[in-house]
Parts: C-alpha cells; structure tokens; sequence
C-alpha cells in the first residue's frame, strides 16, 4: 500500500479517506421533465453544466442536487511541518505530535489534530447534511497514527471516492501522458479518391472528443476529415460505421435507479464517445395548434424525438415532458408550450454512443467536401473486424487513412477528480481492463484497480 498511501496524500504527513452515502434520493417517476420554460443551461452542451451527485450536472424537475458535501474539509487546518523540537529547548509547536509517556500510554492529542477534528465535525454537522451518513478517517503517514476517526466502521458506499483508486491505479499501469487513438479506415478500394465501401471510425475509448479538451465539439473530426482530404478522399460509397468494440462489457456499470439513466452522469460509455455522449434537446413554440419545434445540439447526431406537444394560444394547461423509461427507447415529447413562451431545453444520454458519433462524423466530412452516400451506422458488439485481434495481409482487409490522438491522461484526470466526471473516470476504468488487464469492461478495469490496491 506505499504507492498508494503517497498518492492520495492531501497534505504533509496526512492522508484522509472520506466516504458518504447520503440519503436516498426522493422516487422520481423515469419519466423526467423538460423544465420550466426558459430553463436553458448557460452553454448548450454538457460543459456549461453544474455540479450534481455525480459531477457537473443538470436538472431534474427544476431542481439541481447537490453531492453529500464538500469533498475535503475546506478551511480547516492542515498539520504544521514547522516548529522547534522538544529537544531543542522549550514546549513543543503546536502542529507538533507530543512525545510518548514515559509509561508508554498514549499522548494526548495535539492541538492542531483536536482543531482538525472540530474542523470536520463543523462541516459534516451542519443542518444541510442533517440526513446524511458520513465515515472519515483521518491517519498520520509519518508515524501510522490515526488522528481522526468518524463511523468507520459503518458500511458506506464509496461513490467518487473510487476515483482516486482509478486515478492512480491509471497514472501508475498507463502513465500520465498515456493518449488515446482514434482511427478512420476503408473497409473497401479507395480508386482515384473514392472509396468503394464503408468507412470505419474506430474509438479506443477516448471520451474527450467534445468543447471540454478542444476549441470545439467537431474539432477531432474536422482533424480527421482534413486528413482525409490532404490523402485524396472525395467520395464515401458506402456509409461511416462507428466501431466502439474496442471495449466491452455493458455500456453502463451495475446499481443505476432508472430515473438516473437520462441524466448526464450516467452517460453510456464506449469505446466511440462523442459530446460526452449526452445531447441538448431544445423546443420551441409554433402558432397555436401545431407542433413545437424540435431540434438538438449538437444538430447532427441521430437522435430521434418524437413530438406529440402542441403549442396552445392561451396558458399551457399540461406541462412538457420529455419521456424515456429507458435509454434504448425513443424519446417522446408531450405536453403544451405557450405561443410566444420561451424555448425549454434538457439535456439527455444517447443511446449508442458509436451510432452517435457516425452520424456527427459523416456531417463534419460533407461539411470538409467529401460526398458520403449511405446512411450512418454502427457496429454491434462481436461482429467487429478491428477488435478480433486478427492479423490480415495487405490488400485483405481495412486501410488506416487518418488518426487522432487525444490529451495525455493527466489532462483528463482534472475532469475526473476535478469535475467528478463519471464518462471519463468509467472509460479510464475500462482502459485499464483493456490494455493492462484481461478485458475492457467495468469488471477487467475493476480488477486491475483492485490488484494496484493489494499491492
């Protein structure tokens, strides 16, 4: 446990493990509304979003949830390094640890870990966590004391805490400036610039194709498309096929409650993420009696909704509603909108991730020029050429055209622990499984973590 104790330390001499489960939430039905008219987000995207259970977040029933609290006890004290030694004359410093009686009973505490501890009590104390359940420990890496410890022996779930394990147990097998690839190739004859079959944007499971790592959201794949220009590509006869095979397993890990699955963070992940896997549903009131209009941002990423809303002259007498019992069912938009009123936005999971991302791609390559002529697609788990581990000969089987390469790791852990982002602590997770473990679903990353832990 050296390597990780030192990983985790959050000051001099000084590691805390802090776990929560907080109360549980009021039952939401899985139909979730759109909000209020007007409750549009400050950015239309997932990185103008607020911090919720989970990381930032968006809003459910008009309101925002805020996680048990804050993740370390700002404002109190950290134990002082300075001061003079006993041995050098005079009482100790404060930050001091007292030495042992002689009678070998234990010292009182010092008055730096008696204000520690007031410190956490303060904070966990106050009347907004009166219905949580906190465990903390507290322990002296210098000297293995344990300065604080609070119901550590009630079993609690861990929540983002397991950050911290992936973060380091990543840094360690992967290294911090570990990138991910993601590649184009021609499944088919590319003959004077035009490719005889499909294109295939295969995804190693970077999550960070998005406005939260680059300028904007199409930047990678306008960077692809250039690629593919500058190779002499001008014409698709076949269709882009997102490919996420790279890892498997479930998109999403075990324990989410249903009324979570539409919200942000709980983002399905594969191996072809884009947008952080979440669009922007915005409606707009028509004349009265017709249709709102319904659009997304991003504006291109096959996502249906199926609008039986009407606008109506007067008050809306039945609010919108935007439902979806489960991610692999379309949304369904009903209820009214005023004539006049404004514009209602909700943010919302995609379904398949690697679908999403073909659609979005195939966009960004007709904007770059290059003629695509079918429908978008994806590859469904099992049934992918790339992630067989296959070996083909030249000629008999996909050509690499174009590859990008994503921010090192470390960039991508200030969203994880920074922003307690879930997409991308669970496709770190799932790398580890990948390229060090057995396999690239949530258990192979877990067992990875778990090996790093024991070690």
């Amino acid at each position: 446990m050296t390597k990780l104790r030192r990983t985790l330390a959050l000051g001099a001499g000084l590691a805390v493990l802090l776990l929560t489960a907080g109360p549980a939430r009021p039952h939401l039905p899985r139909a979730t509304w759109a909000g209020s008219e007007g409750a549009r987000p400050p950015e239309a995207g997932p990185v103008s979003a607020t911090p919720t259970p989970h990381g930032p977040g968006a809003q459910v029933g008009g309101q925002s949830s805020a996680e048990g609290g804050p993740s370390s006890a700002e404002g109190a004290p950290s134990p002082a390094q300075g001061g003079r030694s006993p041995a050098e004359g005079g009482p100790p410093s404060p930050g001091e640890p007292k030495r042992a009686p002689e009678d070998g009973s234990t010292p009182p505490p010092s008055r730096t870990v008696l204000e520690l501890r007031a410190a956490v009590d303060r904070i966990l104390d106050q009347g907004r966590f009166r219905d949580a359940r906190w465990g903390v420990l507290a322990v002296s890496l210098d000297r293995g004391d344990t300065l604080l410890a609070r119901a550590v022996d009630e079993p609690l779930l861990p929540a983002s805490n397991l950050k911290l394990l992936t973060s380091a147990a990543a840094l360690h097998h992967l290294g911090s400036g570990y990138r991910w690839t993601t590649w184009v190739l021609a499944d088919g004859p590319v003959v004077d610039g035009v490719l005889e079959g499909d294109l295939i944007l295969y995804g190693t499971g970077d999550p960070g194709i998005s406005d939260r790592f680059h300028p904007h959201r199409y930047a990678p794949f306008q960077e692809l498309a250039r690629e593919l220009t500058e190779g002499g590509i001008r014409e698709v006869r076949g269709r882009v096929m997102g490919d996420g095979t790279f890892l498997t397993g479930p998109l999403l890990a075990e324990g989410w409650e249903a009324q979570d699955l539409n919200e942000w963070f709980a983002a399905p992940s594969g191996g072809l993420s884009f947008n952080e896997n979440v669009v922007s549903i915005r409606i707009r009131p028509a004349a009265a009696g017709e249709r709102p209009e319904v659009s997304t941002v991003p504006d291109h990423m096959g996502v249906l909704v199926a609008n039986e809303a009407r606008t109506v002259a007067g008050r809306a007498g039945r609010p919108l509603w935007l439902l979806r019992d489960d991610p692999s069912e379309p949304i369904r938009a009903v209820g009214e909108l005023s004539v006049g009123g404004r514009d209602v936005w909700r943010q919302m999971t995609v379904r398949d991730p690697a679908l999403a991302a073909a659609h979005a791609f195939t966009q960004v390559l007709r904007e770059a020029g290059i003629s695509v002529s079918g429908y978008p697609g994806s590859v469904a788990a099992g049934s992918s050429r790339l992630s067989r581990g296959r070996v083909w000969q030249p000629g008999d089987g996909p050509v690499v055209l174009a590859t990008f390469r994503s921010p090192p790791l470390a960039e991508y852990l200030t969203a994880v622990n920074g922003r307690s982002h879930n997409l991308y602590a669970d496709l770190i997770l799932k790398t580890l499984g990948r390229v060090v473990g057995e396999d690239g679903s949530f258990r192979g990353g877990g067992r990875v973590v778990e090996r790093y832990a024991e070690a």
